[in-house]
């Protein structure tokens, strides 16, 4: 055998050998076990050590529902039983399927691989299902569950060969083509080595962003559906609602992203970078002007709606960053747009490069592909701004350009998705698809386009109506670059192409509620490119070379910051109030339910259902499509399993909620019961405690409308 050979397959084994052993420590092992239970508790995973022991330092502690559950744990790789505890006490639990998730691959766990091992009255199997039944006595139970080791193992192996396979391959590539890999490293260096000034001003917009975000930064308000999210050990809904990115997020990076401080952290420093890839992308310099408007950029409402559901706040600053790259590339590489032809190589990998870019963006939040599509048109805007004369070819060559990059890109983001929702087995769920309203449009096209454009109205002039305190100078802002820009236009024709330009610029950022059906289908947090419109016609007049208009603009920049701090003051106040009088309401109702326990009870857990809703009015706005300072007690017309999974959240950890069947079945004690906070408006019936909260049933206790 010839050396080289030798040589070659000696390092390709030593890749292989430091993949797997990489694999082995870095990749979580997951059992998955979705189980229906008749009772409600805590629960507990524990995986054997080397000696075949079950401690509690390598253990997870889940908790389980009645009905329905998708419980997962962890475990190491040499692992070789899991053991179950179910709740204490009398119980049914029928698993429906339990398996092993290695990267993308699941592995059945055989029911014959599943045997009772304390306390378990018995269990049957059944071809579909294994059914475990506990006694009353039961203090302890628990069955112990064997892992399919070798195919583990093997999946390791294959996995590991395959990943070495294609690192040997690279790296071969790369020793082959060094020279030019290393020009092009020289180029990319200088690059980035001119822009260290530029970027010695990132700590600057990180204080500037942190100063705007404080409150946020340094408390921890919980809002509607972050209860659920907390609990939540299966991330595969984001795959069904389209955010593959989020759920490489949470799965591998941040899978509690419930949590205070880090997220808003993350945000501000990623709103930073993209402001600065924003400005270079545009030519401009990151002067005091440009400072100056930054808070109208990182601190407009649209992001605090959004960031009023913690889990989506890592995601969106990672695709604000994508969407800003995107746009960086999109905008150096216009300057040739003339020079390349249609079957240019060049040409296929800008595109390829920007439409992969753009997908991860997409992956992270669908909305940003309406954002960038206006910041693209705000790019091609700025060159017929700043040059008069551009040829009609050129712009049109421009746009078929970007519109390219938005087809592509979408193109690879539904290809992802749908990839996604195979390997991992999930379907698309109605969250996405039930905004679309094409009836609507087909039905009442004008009425819808109306609409459509006096919400864009009301938003781009700040309205009260819109944002529950007045924004009305940054409507100034934005106005005033309309007006500047077509003013300093040489004629009439350069006007036509810059207002043609500006229209769709400002509406495309609305083009989803358009296909939702009009005003207010869509909420206002999903209009992630409207910051970016006020900051861009805010960019346009402010570097105007004329000192009064400069004055005037910066005057309007200070109030607008001010507006728009006062605005992040009231949303504030009003999700901290709510969410304290829900935790003292959380703690009466919990009081009144414990002197109603017989003294001879011996239940580690009580069921309790809630009728009706509890709101909490107060002098602070509530935004109309956002769930800041939506109180858990009347969001949906009050919902129990919210509720009393918010109650849970802090520490009230041993109620649950009743299923369907018997809250039908209780549902007329609620008749003759007077509302909270009423003596008698919590009654306990049989082992259910009833709490009615108010005289209008909510959607879980409409059975009779039915």
């Amino acid at each position: 055998m010839p050396i080289w050979l030798k040589s070659k397959l000696l390092n390709f084994a030593i890749t292989f050998v430091f993949i797997f052993s990489f694999m082995a420590i870095t990749i979580d092992e997951k059992i998955y076990m979705e189980v229906t239970s008749s009772v409600a508790g805590l629960t507990q995973f524990f995986y054997s050590s080397k000696e075949g022991d079950f401690a509690e330092n390598k253990s997870s502690v889940s908790s389980l529902q009645i009905g329905e559950n998708k419980l997962t744990a962890h475990f190491l790789l040499q692992t070789k039983f899991i053991r179950w505890d179910p709740v204490n006490g009398s119980g049914e639990f029928n698993i429906k399927a339990l398996y092993v998730k290695i990267l993308f691959f699941d592995i059945i766990i055989p029911y014959d691989d599943i045997a009772a091992n304390f306390d378990i009255e018995c269990i049957v199997k059944y071809p579909n299902e294994i059914s475990i039944l506990t006694s009353d006595g039961s203090l302890d139970p628990s069955i112990l569950i064997k892992l399919p080791q070798g195919k583990i193992l093997s999946i390791y192996l294959l996995t590991s060969l395959i990943l070495a396979a294609i690192i040997f391959t690279v790296i071969l590539f790369l020793s082959e083509n060094h020279r030019k890999l290393k020009k092009l490293h020289t180029r990319l260096s200088t690059k980035i080595y001119d822009e260290r000034a530029f970027f010695k001003k990132l700590p600057l917009l990180i204080s500037i962003a942190c100063l705007f975000w404080i409150f946020s930064l340094t408390g921890y308000s919980i809002s509607i559906d972050d209860e659920f999210a907390m609990f939540r050990q299966d991330h595969s809904p984001w795959i069904a609602q389209g955010r593959w990115a989020v759920f490489l997020l949470t799965e591998f990076i941040l899978p509690q992203p419930i949590i205070p401080f880090l997220p808003h952290f993350i945000f501000c420093v990623s709103v930073s970078v993209s402001y600065l890839i924003l400005v270079r992308a545009h030519g401009m310099e990151l002067s005091w002007k440009n400072i100056a408007l930054f808070p109208i950029f990182m601190a407009f409402p649209t992001w605090y709606f959004i960031a009023g559901f913690y889990a989506n706040i890592p995601a969106v600053s990672m695709g604000l960053i994508f969407t800003s790259i995107t746009l960086l590339i999109f905008s150096h590489s216009l300057s040739k747009i003339n020079e390349w032809k249609i079957l240019d190589k060049t040409f296929f990998l800008l595109i390829f490069i920007q439409a992969f870019i753009l997908s991860i963006a997409i992956g992270c939040y669908q909305s940003y592909i309406f954002c960038f599509l206006s910041m693209g048109l705000g790019i091609i805007l700025l060159k017929v701004d700043q040059n008069s004369s551009i040829s009609n070819r050129y712009i049109i060559r421009s746009l078929g350009y970007l519109f390219l990059i938005v087809c592509a890109s979408l193109l690879l983001y539904y290809s992802t998705d749908f990839t996604f929702k195979f390997i991992y087995g999930v379907s698309s769920n109605t969250y996405i698809s039930g905004f679309i309203n094409l009836e609507a449009l087909l039905k009442f096209p004008g009425d819808v386009i109306v609409s459509t454009l006096h919400e864009a109205k009301q938003i781009y002039l700040g309205s009260s109506k819109i944002f529950g305190v007045s924004l009305g100078a940054i409507g100034c802002l934005l106005l005033t670059g309309v007006i500047l820009s077509l003013y300093s236009a040489s004629n009439w024709k350069v006007r036509a192409t810059l207002l043609i330009l500006m229209f769709g610029c400002i509406i495309s950022p609305f083009a989803l509620n358009i296909l939702a059906g009009g005003a207010r289908s869509i909420p206002y947090r999903s209009m992630v490119g409207v910051p970016y419109v006020i900051w861009f016609f805010s960019a346009l007049a402010i570097e105007r070379k004329n000192t009064v208009i400069t004055f005037l603009i910066t005057t309007s920049l200070i109030i607008s910051s001010f507006q728009i701090m006062n605005a992040h003051s009231n949303y504030s106040a009003v999700k901290q109030l709510t969410l304290e009088r829900d935790k003292a309401l959380a703690a009466e109702i919990y009081y009144r339910i414990t002197t109603l326990i017989p003294g001879n009870d011996k239940l580690s857990s009580y069921k309790v259902d809630f009728f009706g809703s509890k709101p909490f009015n107060n002098i602070f706005p509530r935004i109309v499509t956002s769930t800041i300072g939506g109180s858990f007690f009347d969001w949906d017309g009050g919902n129990p399993d919210r509720i009393v999974t918010f109650m849970k959240v802090i520490g009230f950890d041993n109620i649950n909620t009743i299923d369907s069947g018997q809250r039908r079945e209780l549902v007329g004690f609620y008749d003759e019961m007077p509302v909270w906070p009423s003596v008698d408006s919590i009654k306990m019936v049989d082992t259910v405690f009833l709490v009615k909260l108010g005289e209008r049933p909510g959607l879980m206790h409409q059975f009779k409308e039915q």
